[in-house]
This record gives structure tokens, C-alpha cells and sequence, in this order.
């Protein structure tokens, strides 16, 4: 069996790769420097040879690895990115730079929509294409886009108040390309329940 090793921080670095590190069951810690290409990780000064060990680290696939003969060798692994991967409303309300180097900043106002219902709208002067899956938990879903040749910035739809309560989530999809389509999902979006009847959220989509 190979042993388990955590990556015990990453931070990411849209160009210069990951850091990180392992840290062994005794709790010693071998660091990592940022790799040659974004989802690499290099870590030196491994602690034996010959030995597999499983790397992983958070939105990333895990992978089964053999350290090799010589001690102290440089490891360098790539682990590809999951997507899409779930994010938090304290990220976007911070206007935090996602993985995919995207910043989406959410804005909750309250109070605002007359009827018993909550209004997702997205918000972006960005050229190519956005898009927003919003999903009633019961079969039926709705798509809010913005971007490509219609040149459209701002698009919005609504839920009633209790349909937020049904576990589902957002789904954020963004073209990597200048045609379009198809779109690549690359987050996901829970716990909708915080929102109360009569409100609006904003997603403003301000870099990619």
C-alpha cells in the first residue's frame, strides 16, 4: 500500500505553479517550491527512497507516485485540477481569485424584490462568454448568461422563497475560447438557503 502523504498548504499561483509540501505521519514537514507549470508541485528532501507515496492536494486528482532510488531527490508531479470545483459564499463576498483565475464577487441586498421570491442576477462586462445554472432543486433549471456576440452584460431570474431550501447548487460556466461554446463548468455553488425571501444576490464578474 502506498503511504499516504497530505499536502499541507497550497496556494495558488494562476502562473507559477503550487506550494506546498508533505508532512509524514510524525508530523515532520518537507516543503515545496512553486513548479515549472501551473498544477505542478516539486518537493525536495524526501525522507526515504524507493517509496510510493500518494500525493493530493485540495480540486486536485489524486496520484500514486514511487519517490524513486536516490534520497533527497527533487519529486516533481502533476496533478490535474477537478473541475468544477465547489467554492464558498465567503470567497465571493471577499472577492477572492478562484482557481481558474477568476474573481466573482457576490453581493446580497435584502429587501428589495416585492415578491416572496429571491432574484439571482449576474452582472459582467467581460467579452466572452458567461454563464450562470440556477436550479429549483425539483427537475427544472434556468440559465443566466452574459458575454459573446450579443454583447449582453447583465441577465437575471428568480426563485420562490422556499425553493432555495432544496440542497441544490449553482453552477458557474465560463467559454475558454473566443467561439463560445461549448462552456466549461468550473464552479459550483451551495447552500442557498441563506438567502431570504425578497432578496436579490448580484454576481459580478470581474476578471477571468
Amino acid at each position: 500500500m502506498p503511504t499516504t502523504r497530505r499536502l499541507f498548504h497550497v496556494t495558488h499561483e494562476s502562473k507559477a505553479g503550487f506550494f506546498g509540501g508533505f508532512r509524514d505521519p510524525e508530523g515532520n514537514h518537507y516543503p515545496s517550491r512553486p513548479g515549472k507549470w501551473k498544477d505542478h508541485y516539486e518537493v525536495d528532501n524526501l525522507p526515504r527512497h524507493n517509496m510510493d507515496i500518494i500525493v493530493w492536494a485540495e480540486h486536485h486528482y489524486n496520484r500514486s507516485v514511487n519517490i524513486g532510488m536516490s534520497e533527497n531527490a527533487v519529486l516533481r508531479v502533476h496533478l490535474p485540477h477537478v473541475w468544477p470545483y465547489e467554492i464558498q459564499w465567503g470567497q465571493l463576498r471577499n472577492g477572492q481569485i478562484l482557481d481558474g483565475n477568476d474573481v466573482i464577487r457576490a453581493t446580497i441586498d435584502e429587501g428589495v424584490i416585492e415578491d416572496d421570491a429571491v432574484m439571482f442576477s449576474l452582472s459582467c462586462k467581460l467579452g466572452w462568454v458567461k454563464e450562470v445554472i440556477v436550479p429549483d432543486g425539483q427537475r427544472s433549471q434556468w440559465k443566466i448568461w452574459t458575454g459573446g456576440l450579443s454583447g449582453k452584460t447583465y441577465d437575471e431570474v428568480a426563485l420562490w422563497g422556499h425553493q432555495v431550501h432544496n440542497g441544490q447548487r449553482l453552477q458557474f460556466s465560463k467559454a475558454k475560447t473566443p467561439a463560445g461554446r461549448p462552456l466549461d463548468p468550473v464552479y459550483l455553488l451551495g447552500n442557498l438557503h441563506i438567502l431570504k425571501p425578497h432578496s436579490r444576490v448580484t454576481f459580478q464578474w470581474e476578471k477571468d
